[in-house]
């Protein structure tokens, strides 16, 4: 079975020293490289989410729009409206990924909250997550990252309403909040998403990849079955050879019969005149 692994916003802003500091941040950089490192090979992509915010983002406590009431704001958008600090603003540092993070530069970058009038907290808000998960028939994700009661959280629950086999390693995310992270694994449960530790990732991810080796042993044959149908499909039927009747010869042309020849009635003489006798002379 094909998976995934997904590392969100790993960014300076969330680390202690950060505009938005998550508690325990750094703790799980350590197992996300580690994942990254050691199953590599397992996964068939793996991706990055980047929160990349405008200066004026609505979520901002100090944003123009916070107050702004006639637009017409999803849910989310309005629950977090002028809520935060501003964080993991364009061209900042706070926006950069954590230096310590092991990233190797073949990850799928998804930026987030580019648009100042919304909030995208779970990743799939962005298009491109579910068409590459599409397009290579991606069944499994792993998630990882920050945070857990946000944008971690939606992300997975929004993967299994999708029909994904939806994990969230907890070692290697945190909650920004105690108890909004503890109502988040409430959900998790509610979902059909799996709360793991790396070692019940380990054993689940081994046996994905004994599932993919067999899929991939069985591909091949059914793909020479699905071409060799193709091709039956694709030859034109041969229709019987239509069975021409007897040629009819031509009739032989008689001559045309000769008609007997009619008989003239014989053409009626004159009578000879019979030379007038000669008297004798002298009587």
């Amino acid at each position: 079975m094909k998976a995934a692994l997904l590392i969100q916003n790993v960014q300076n802003d969330f680390l202690e020293k950060g505009s938005l500091p998550v508690k325990g941040a750094h703790d799980i950089i350590g197992p996300i490289n580690k994942i990254r490192n050691e199953y590599a090979s397992r996964f068939t992509t793996v991706f990055t989410t980047q929160q990349f915010r405008q200066e004026t983002h609505i979520s901002f406590k100090d944003s123009p729009y916070a107050s702004e009431e006639n637009l017409p704001f999803d849910e989310i958008t309005l629950a977090v409206k002028g809520k935060f600090p501003r964080h993991c603003v364009q061209g900042t540092d706070g926006a950069n990924f954590a230096p310590e993070m092991q990233l190797k530069g073949d990850e799928v970058l998804i930026r987030l909250d580019e648009d100042k009038f919304k909030e995208e907290m779970s990743a799939f808000q962005n298009s491109l997550l579910g068409e590459i998960l599409n397009t290579n028939q991606i069944k499994m994700i792993f998630i990882t990252g920050l945070t857990l009661d946000f944008c971690v959280g939606l992300t997975a629950i929004d993967s299994a309403k999708k029909g994904f086999e939806t994990y969230v390693i907890k070692d290697a995310t945190k909650p920004l909040g105690d108890q909004s992270g503890e109502a988040m694994i409430k959900n998790f449960e509610k979902n059909n998403v799996k709360f793991i530790t790396l070692a019940e990732f380990d054993e689940i991810i081994k046996k994905a990849e004994e599932i993919k080796k067999e899929e991939e042993k069985v591909e091949p044959s059914q793909t020479a079955m699905e071409e060799e149908k193709k091709m039956s499909e694709s030859k034109p039927e041969e229709k019987p050879a239509e069975e021409k009747p007897p040629e009819e010869k031509p009739a032989e042309e008689k001559p045309p019969e000769e008609k007997p020849a009619e008989e003239k009635p014989a053409e009626e003489k004159p009578p000879e005149e019979k030379p007038a006798e000669e008297k004798p002379a002298g009587e």
